[in-house]
């Protein structure tokens, strides 16, 4: 055994499991280990509440949340399964989303009518799907992992990671260390355990092509108010809605598409094919602007918006872990 093993620290900051990162796929693995009775350390580099995407949820996710909120017994992962209970178990600040909306568009163009589709979500069994406001649902989470027995550690950067045959261990910005049996990366597309420990497949297998800017809004318009379609079934403004042209589409998800939303934001992500729509050296916001300029119907929806934080911007967004995505030791 060296003197860095992670066995040496079995009496001092012990767990059975340490988890990196605490969105919503670290505090539900933490939550489902500790109702088990397992130890668990989560340790985010970060605090809650915070910023984030993937805020729409789609039906097959919610019913496997469903299972695992049954098979395990916690009910806290049911309330995130439809609007009906997000909003009214977990945050106010919920969108409702009842369909999936296409609209496709052309440069220089209004939208041609004939060109959209949207995909209902069935009101029955469980109502319709979320928009979730990601800051509030994934605090409620964090709550819940709290609630089962998760040891939590915000505002702790890991500095160091170490693995051997007798388990592993991690050094913290503050010089703590924490050793396990088992160590879970839900960091993210930051995902450090991939890179300390080389598990991202290059070249990536995906031949996607693709790059992102996204913030929060306010003032964007319902698109019903540019574009109506007689004996449509919902409204684009209460489902996601996904603004298609040649090279890229743009997500429009509102949280404020109904009586009850105390949150008058919208999330608005901007995905660009980088071999038509090449990274410049201009800011966020312009490209953003030029954007809308090249579509006047999305422009029109966009005339009074206003971002409310600074653009998140992203190069490539394609990339495949090796198999072995969890530090695992018997």
């Amino acid at each position: 055994m060296t003197q860095n093993s992670p066995a040496n620290g079995r009496d001092n900051h012990h767990f059975d499991v340490i988890i990196i990162g605490s969105g919503m796929s670290g505090t539900q693995m933490g939550a489902i280990l500790a109702k088990q009775q397992f130890r668990v350390l989560i340790v985010e580099a970060s605090s809650h509440p915070r910023f984030t995407i993937g805020e729409s949820s789609i039906p097959e996710t919610s019913l496997m949340n469903r299972i695992i909120a049954d098979r395990y017994g916690i009910p806290e992962l049911d309330h995130i399964t439809s609007f009906y209970s997000t909003q009214r178990y977990v945050a106010s600040s919920t969108g409702i989303k009842r369909n999936f909306g296409f609209v496709f568009h052309k440069p220089g163009q209004e939208h041609d009518p004939k060109e959209f589709t949207q995909c209902v979500i069935p009101e029955l069994p469980w109502g319709p799907e979320s928009h979730y406001y990601r800051q509030d649902v994934d605090a409620y989470l964090l709550q819940a992992a709290i609630k089962y027995g998760c040891t939590v550690l915000q505002n702790t950067k890991v500095t160091e990671f170490h693995a051997d045959k007798d388990g592993v261990a991690i050094t913290t910005a503050q010089n703590e260390r924490f050793t396990g049996r088992y160590m879970i990366d839900c960091g993210g597309p930051r995902a450090p355990l991939a890179i300390k420990f080389n598990l991202r497949e290059e070249p990536c297998r995906f031949k996607t092509h693709s790059r992102s800017l996204y913030t929060h809004m306010i003032g964007v318009k319902p698109f019903d108010d540019i574009f109506k379609v007689k004996g449509q079934r919902w409204r684009w403004h209460e489902g996601t809605l996904h603004h298609m042209f040649k090279g890229g589409w743009l997500w429009v998800i509102p949280f404020n598409n109904h009586p009850r939303s105390t949150n008058n934001l919208v999330s608005v992500g901007l995905q660009l094919d980088p071999r038509i729509y090449p990274k410049t050296d201009i800011s966020a916001q312009q490209e953003f602007d030029e954007f809308l300029a090249r579509f006047p119907s999305i422009g029109a929806q966009f005339r009074d918006a206003v971002p409310v934080r600074d653009w998140v911007r992203t190069d490539a967004c394609s990339s495949r872990r090796a198999p072995a995505s969890a530090i695992a030791t018997a």
